[in-house]
């Protein structure tokens, strides 16, 4: 568990050196539309989010996300349509906060993804 918590914390940092050193560039007018599908059935999260080759950042934006439901204190048992707007808002509030590059996409539609994924996969 050690070098599992080891692992998280270096994931961690590579992902906020990586967002640090991101250049600034000017915002788009035109933001990114969700694919048609869902995340594993119709299309790859990570590549429609253009991480693939950054899966330190893929992977510590699942997690953050995650954390952000729990703390949101949205119901795993309850399906993602009939959550609460208020938490939801929340979530993509706080996910676009942590990682900017989220704002990049039209309705927070990853952020959205990677929550019914959380729900989901909570469930089983």
């Amino acid at each position: 568990q050690t070098a599992e918590l080891a692992k998280e914390k270096a994931l961690r940092k590579a992902a906020e050196k990586a967002a640090a050193t991101k250049k600034l560039v000017p915002r788009k007018l035109t933001k990114i539309p969700k694919p048609k599908g869902s995340a594993g059935n119709g299309f790859k999260l990570v590549e429609e989010m253009r991480l693939v080759g950054n899966e330190a950042l893929y992977s510590a934006i699942l997690r953050e996300v995650a954390r952000l439901s729990i703390q949101a204190g949205l119901d795993y048992c309850t399906d993602f349509k009939n959550q609460p707007a208020a938490e939801l808002g929340l979530v993509y509030k706080l996910a676009r906060e942590m990682f900017p590059m989220l704002e990049e996409f039209e309705n927070d539609w990853p952020t959205a993804e990677i929550i019914k994924q959380y729900l989901y996969n909570k469930r089983k």
